[in-house]
């Protein structure tokens, strides 16, 4: 029976980790670890877990340095065959991890795999069906399903671009090949990086709708923060930097400081949205500061 070790990050959200942990130790799977990193913890919080949760690999890490540190810490204790990468803000079903695997044995090509994502403030609504792929000229793309009604209109296995990093479960051999999450994002992103480096590494990726698990978004940090928009817009450059050459990315790079950039900003100010418009800011000029990425 294949190992699997669920990693998970918390930040300062300890009930939310709490109840995640209760539902991680209800999986039906038998061989399985689960593995908390603690980011900048709470030292009374930390310990209230550690002895509530002595089955739990819970590690703390005394900065904050983001979800994918946060998840390679996990990888450097983890002894599964399998890794799943679920948000600790993430309500998973008893047999979510039995039928991710289930995914894996139908496809052996994949090298990573994504349920059904639904918003747990919505249960009815979905937040992810799959990625299309980014744009080489623009830096966008869509998430297939979102605020959509359910109504089964996603229930077929399909290849997509990029695993949502609220969950997400890849080989351990595929990890060994192409590395762990890309560290520079910190937040966002990041795992569309590698979820690009493991495609290139010729592995598929695939949305597998047969397991579905409910989702908080953006518990962490908020629907509209400016932490959010800051990241948001300073990885989206990264990313296009990192990873596409030449005309299309000087099309891109014209488009978004020359056309994009100061409508964001005009629109922020016009909604009164002054520590936005100034995280804004600060990811632009970030780039002028870290001319390598």
């Amino acid at each position: 029976m294949a190992k699997v070790s669920i990693i998970s990050v918390n930040y300062k959200e300890y009930e939310a980790s709490r109840s995640f942990l209760n539902a991680c130790l209800k999986q039906t799977h038998e061989e399985l670890e689960v593995i908390l990193i603690d980011n900048e913890f709470n030292r009374e919080k930390f310990i209230q877990l550690y002895q509530e949760f002595p089955e739990v690999q819970i590690i703390a890490d005394v900065k904050n340095n983001g979800f994918a540190r946060g998840n390679n810490l996990g990888l450097q204790v983890a002894q599964g065959d399998y890794i799943f990468f679920l948000n600790n803000d993430t309500v998973p079903p008893p047999d979510l991890v039995e039928k991710m695997l289930n995914g894996f044995h139908e496809y052996e090509d994949a090298g990573g795999i994504s349920p059904k994502i639904l918003y747990m403030q919505d249960k009815s609504r979905i937040q992810y069906a799959g990625y299309t792929e980014i744009n080489p000229y623009t830096g966008r793309n869509r998430t297939i399903g979102k605020e959509e009604l359910d109504k089964g209109q996603y229930e077929d296995v399909r290849e997509t671009a990029y695993l949502h990093g609220a969950a997400c479960m890849v080989q351990k051999e595929v990890i060994e090949k192409v590395g762990s999450m890309p560290e520079m994002y910190f937040l966002y992103y990041e795992e569309l990086d590698w979820s690009l480096a493991i495609r290139n590494a010729g592995f598929k990726l695939y949305y597998y709708p047969k397991a579905s698990v409910y989702h908080h978004a953006s518990l962490s940090t908020g629907q509209d923060s400016p932490l959010k928009t800051y990241y948001y817009y300073r990885n989206r450059v990264l990313f296009m930097r990192r990873n596409v050459k030449g005309f299309p990315l000087y099309i891109f790079l014209l488009y978004f400081f020359l056309i994009l950039s100061p409508l964001k900003l005009l629109a922020f100010f016009l909604k009164g949205k002054n520590l936005h418009a100034k995280s804004f800011i600060n990811a632009i000029t970030w780039h002028f500061r870290r001319k390598k990425g």
